[in-house]
């Protein structure tokens, strides 16, 4: 939207331009020597006093003044800033003399006894023939500083900022703290990855007292390697290249923008290599910024160069995002003297640093509707919790949960899922948080309240696991680790918020912790209060890191009030001291206890106090809202109030003798208050107005007289520094006004809109509306019965109007579920039809009916009783394909879904799949092509043919019923699994979901009457070396490597245990164990050198040789600097028998 450009008039027309006005100039006057001028003017337009550059204004004026319709101008504004009103400037006018200029008659005012006019006034523009009241305020950048902090540069000063003005995708905004100058906002950030774009949300940001439109902008985060070096470093130039010559290799993590080494970094664990000599560790943790490994050196006989990689492979918390992104490497030289749905998906470990929460690690990716439970939709569920914990409420969806505060949401896990075991505590898995980075990991955070136990530090830790894959399998597994939390916990920042909050960001998740402000206050309850953060399962926002604490009345920083207002802040430095900090493991662990830290932050003056406009959205409803969030609003604090001609004032309408319906002097039998949020409040009259004038007697209403609303005084508290209200007058009839003039016209549909993909529809009516039993009161006109016993508005209904599918209109009754606006402006309804019903709207369409229908509306009054016989909008419903659901298995109804299996005695082998509904017989669906399936984890074996079956006769639906057919011999007698591909379609194009993997039994199989023994212990070749045992074998020499065959397969490397024991194998096998063959290389007989280890030595250095490797045609080698014939690897993993003839 472009602004239309003003015509630029000199100030002194202004007194011309106010004429025009109505307001006629004096005559002439001696002049003054002018030392103000008037910079601006100010008008008034709906209730709002808008204020305007006075070039702007003249032009306007002059060239457009049909912008100005329904406006007054009020005030002139001085180059001082002082406002005085249009007859005061009048006056002095006139006592200057018609000649005179603006900026004397405004100089006149300065020098006088007159008293500037105080009064709130907005920005104004004209955009497109429309005055736009607000700020122009724009986001000039947005910029992170790194993966925690965020920059948000204003182009002017906004009034206050909170986390709650910023929204990032994918974050959590932690804190907000201005700088001096308010045009800059930083952001304590939590959640962002690096190198990734993010748009940022800036709403309800206040400046000059009006709430600006919501900006959305965005950044990109550095990428890692812009902020993090890994420096590798040795402490000795070189190595001798002997084999036992060492040297230390630190390791630290670098910030690139300062150069140092961050300290704050721990338990980042790398991963390292080297191409030379050995490494005393190939994983090394870093702690304080650092870690240090012991290199030493191998033998050569000539000098090598030793390549030191390192890489990031595990780390937490703000270091994640480090993991295989954050590599560094060095040289040293040596001189001589290395998901598939159907996967079952097992835990292999986990581990913990903190005692509200373990990390597990699965042997395939693992995501959270693997423990889980989901709807049918396949979205997660969760859980309402109770004041005391317990489960109000299951299966809810995220969306019906994220408003609800973290400590009262838990995930709805799948049966059994996690089951902790250490000692006799109870633990209550809270939710569970993906790992950023790791797929393969799922991070377990376990409910922190009174009567859930946490782990205890140091001790070991068993957890059952249940996943459940894509195809509905459960796989259960265990695992089991050391709680180590070796940390004590420390704050890492304090942010200040507003004049009455702090905002402490702790370096893991924390339990407790003591504070005090300014050496003085630390009693929570009377100086402040603290929340401790939680973890949100459905936001997966984790706050168990951040403490909040909020100012109370007992907090008075000079003891009685009179110069520092109590439960807020003054303006200046402050300090916090945080102490006994202690995380989870410190209920185990007194370690685990952080000492005594001290926090500087700065509080911005702020004395703005509360203002607030009203807009009349009908005559029995207006809107208020402030100019600052704002708290203790009441209805007491404020007067609807009517001008007394007589009197000649406004007077409360409870003290006027204009209403006769009026029988209380109770406010709130008049009036009630709504809430929308902390800064806009709805006011609704509960006695409509022909009822309060008895206009069937009176023949008055609304439209006769004049009304304002007045709240008192130090009746509204600005909730970020305390600031209360001046008096607050709110003019009801300001131009345009719906109670100026009757309303005679009903609500029309302005709008309708499907919210979801079932039957729930949003209707916008044109005006506010009434629904019987919705409002505080249904407040019927004396047409409608008034205050009579019984009386009420009229009861809304609806209907659906569209054709079937052979052109016959057809009706269909649907329901009002009430109001569905957010903001109590009652002109958004909530309609649906039944979709229980045989027959809905959705259905006919789908039958082949028409897509074009009618919503009807009827029966629904506008807030003064207009009632609209039918209000209609036209809409579509669009056609949904419904397949039926395609599976076989448990998943299946009533003998529907089966899988059986028959030897047949003699003759072929038999299984029989029965579907949900019919198969395809041809192209990629093909039930009949063998490789759909698998038997018993194998392919289907030669031989196998496989026809269809019309299970039900009905041959519209296809063949149900697929039989393969087996050689003789092919099923077991004890246990089949048939494996079905598991995306198969039908014959309607439905995949086949729920269970794919059928265990059956064949149904003539013949039982054994005596079962065999089991086999207790495994069976040695007749050359096998050692002693059979169960699952192992013994008498071996203690940590050997041997090579071990199992049923003739080849030979692998296994190495026995300090008891000289090959264990973990299977009995009933049959083992052979026979030495490792050695590694040297041989020797022909005519051949040159000395057989060595991949090498042969003895050689005339740098001389080319003929070598033939097993008989092989000879090739030619060089042998180095001291004789050697060396590489020769390949050939020994080839074969390490090799012989090699040398001949020069």
């Amino acid at each position: 939207m472009n602004k239309k450009p003003f015509n630029v008039m000199s100030k002194v027309a202004l007194a011309g331009i106010i004429g025009a006005a109505g307001i006629t100039p004096a005559a002439v006057a001696s002049a003054q020597e002018a030392q103000v001028s008037v910079d601006d003017v100010v008008i008034t337009k709906d209730g709002q006093n808008i204020q305007f550059d006075l070039q702007e204004y003249n032009a306007i004026q002059l060239d457009q003044p049909e912008y100005l319709e329904n406006a007054t101008a009020s005030f002139v504004v001085s180059s001082t800033g002082n406002k005085y009103s249009l007859q005061e400037y009048n006056a002095a006018k006139a006592e200057l003399g018609e000649e005179s200029s603006s900026a004397e008659a405004i100089q006149l005012l300065e020098n006088s006894e007159v008293e500037p006019t105080q009064v709130n006034t907005v920005e104004g523009s004209i955009e497109d023939g429309e005055i736009i009241v607000g700020s122009d305020l724009n986001v000039e950048s947005v910029s992170a500083i790194n993966k925690t902090t965020v920059d948000v540069t204003f182009s002017e000063a906004v009034e206050s900022v909170s986390a709650e003005n910023f929204t990032i995708d994918g974050a959590s905004v932690n804190s907000a703290t201005l700088n001096e100058d308010k045009t800059v906002a930083t952001l304590d950030v939590s959640g962002l990855d690096y190198e990734t774009e993010y748009n940022v949300t800036i709403s309800d940001i206040l400046v000059n007292g009006e709430t600006v439109e919501t900006v959305t902008d965005s950044f990109t985060t550095p990428a890692v390697a812009d902020i993090w070096d890994l420096e590798i470093s040795v402490n000795k130039e070189s190595l001798v290249a002997n084999g036992a010559d060492n040297a230390r290799v630190t390791f630290q993590l670098v910030n690139q923008n300062t150069g140092e080494v961050d300290e704050n970094a721990d338990d980042v664990v790398l991963d390292l290599n080297t191409t030379r000599g050995s490494l005393a560790q190939d994983r090394v943790t870093i702690q304080d910024g650092q870690a240090t490994v012991q290199l030493t050196s191998e033998f050569y006989n000539t000098e090598v160069e030793a390549k030191i990689d390192a890489q990031i492979i595990e780390a937490s918390g703000d270091y994640e995002d480090l993991i295989g992104e954050v590599v560094g490497s060095t040289t040293v030289p040596f001189i001589p003297f290395e998901a598939d749905p159907e996967i079952d998906i097992k835990a292999e470990g986990g581990e913990s640093n903190q005692a509200d929460r373990f990390t597990l690690y699965f042997d395939n990716e693992v995501a959270l509707n693997n423990l889980v439970e989901t709807n049918p939709d396949g979205e997660l569920l969760y859980q309402r919790l109770d004041e005391g914990g317990g489960v109000a409420e299951s299966n809810l969806t995220a969306d019906e949960v994220e408003g609800l505060d973290a400590e009262d949401v838990r995930h709805q896990l799948i049966d059994d899922a996690i089951t902790i075991t250490q000692g006799e505590k109870d633990f209550t898995v809270k939710g569970l948080k993906p790992v950023s980075g790791n797929t393969q990991a799922m991070e377990v955070i376990l409910e922190k309240t009174d009567g859930n136990d946490v782990l205890t530090d140091n001790a070991s830790v068993n957890v059952d696991i249940n996943t459940r894959n894509a195809a509905g399998e459960v796989t259960s597994s265990d695992t089991s680790f050391t709680v180590t939390d070796a940390r004590a916990p420390e704050a890492t920042g304090v942010n200040a918020e507003g004049m009455n909050t702090l905002k402490v960001q702790f370096s893991e998740a924390i339990d407790n912790a003591s504070f005090q402000i300014d050496g003085q206050f630390g009693e929570v309850g009377e100086h402040f209060t603290v929340d401790f953060g939680d973890f949100h399962p459905a936001t997966l926002i984790d706050n168990r890191d951040l403490a909040t604490l909020v100012l109370q009345d007992g907090y008075d920083e000079d003891g009685d009030g009179d110069d520092a207002r109590p439960g807020f802040f003054t303006p200046g430095e402050h300090s916090l001291q945080v102490s006994s900090t202690e995380d989870f493991a410190a209920r185990t662990d007194n370690n685990n206890v952080g000492t005594t830290q001290n926090f500087n932050f700065t509080i911005n003056a702020d004395d703005s106090k509360p203002n607030a406009v009203v807009n009349v959205e009908s005559p029995e409803q207006f809107r208020v809202s402030f100019d600052k969030q704002v708290s203790g609003f009441e209805l007491e604090d404020m007067e609807l109030q009517v001008y007394d001609n007589d009197a000649g004032e406004y007077v409360n309408v409870l003290d006027s003798e204009k209403f006769p319906g009026l029988t209380s002097n109770d406010l709130s039998a008049l009036l009630a208050i709504d809430p929308v949020n902390n800064s806009e409040q709805v006011v609704e009259l509960l006695i409509d107005w022909t009822v309060l004038y008895d206009t069937a007697e009176n023949n008055t209403n609304y439209y006769n007289d004049d009304f304002r609303i007045v709240i008192n005084e130090d009746s509204v508290t600005n909730v970020v520094n305390g600031e209360t209200n001046e008096e607050i007058v709110l003019d009801l009839n300001y131009p345009g006004s719906p109670l100026n003039t009757p309303d005679t016209t009903s609500a029309t549909i302005e709008s309708i809109e499907r919210v979801d993909d079932e039957n729930n529809f949003h209707v916008t009516m044109s005006e506010p509306v009434k629904l019987a039993g919705e409002d505080a009161e249904d407040t019927p006109n004396q047409d409608q019965g008034g205050t009579n016993e019984g009386a009420s508005v009229p009861t809304t209904s609806v209907q659906f109007i569209g054709q079937d599918e052979d052109g016959n209109t057809v009706t269909i009754d649907g329901e009002v579920n009430g109001y569905a606006d957010e903001d109590g402006a009652d002109k958004v309804l909530s309609v649906s039809w039944d979709e229980e019903a045989e027959r809905t709207p959705q259905s006919i369409v789908n039958a082949g009916g028409s897509e074009d229908w009618t919503l009807v509306v009827r029966s629904l009054s506008d807030d003064v009783g207009n009632t609209v016989a039918s209000a209609t909008q036209d809409f579509t419903i669009e056609a949904v394909e419904e397949a039926s659901p395609f599976y076989i298995g448990e998943t299946a109804g009533e003998d529907e879904g089966e899988v059986t299996g028959a030897i047949n005695g003699e003759g072929e082998d038999t299984v029989t799949i029965t579907f949900s509904e019919g198969v395809q017989t041809s192209g990629d669906n093909d039930a009949t092509d063998p490789g759909q399936y698998t038997l018993n984890g194998a392919n289907l074996p030669t031989g196998t043919s496989i026809s269809v079956d019309d299970r039900d006769g009905n041959s519209d639906n296809g063949n149900e019923t697929v039989i393969i057919t087996l050689p003789d011999g092919t099923l077991q007698e004890s246990s089949n699994v048939i494996t079905v591909n598991q995306d198969l379609e039908s014959y309607d194009g439905s995949v086949l979901e729920g269970e794919y993997e059928v265990d059956f039994v064949v149904e003539d199989a013949v039982e054994d009457d005596e079962p065999e023994e089991p086999v207790e212990v495994v069976e040695l070749g007749a050359d096998s070396l050692g002693t059979a045992g169960d699952q192992q074998i013994t008498g071996l020499e203690a940590n050997t490597t041997y090579d071990v065959s199992v049923d003739g397969e080849p030979a692998v490397e296994m190495t026995t245990d300090a008891a000289g024991n090959l264990t973990g194998l299977t009995n009933g096998s049959t083992y052979v164990v026979t030495e490792v063959a050695p590694t040297e290389v041989e020797l022909g007989a005519d051949s040159l050198g000395t057989a060595g280890d991949q090498q042969i030595t003895g050689l005339e250095a740098n001389t080319t040789y003929n070598v033939s490797v097993d008989g092989e045609p000879a090739v030619e080698m060089t042998t180095d600097a001291a004789g050697n014939l060396t590489g020769l690897t390949f050939f020994l993993w080839i074969n390490l028998r090799c012989n090699f003839y040398l001949k020069n």
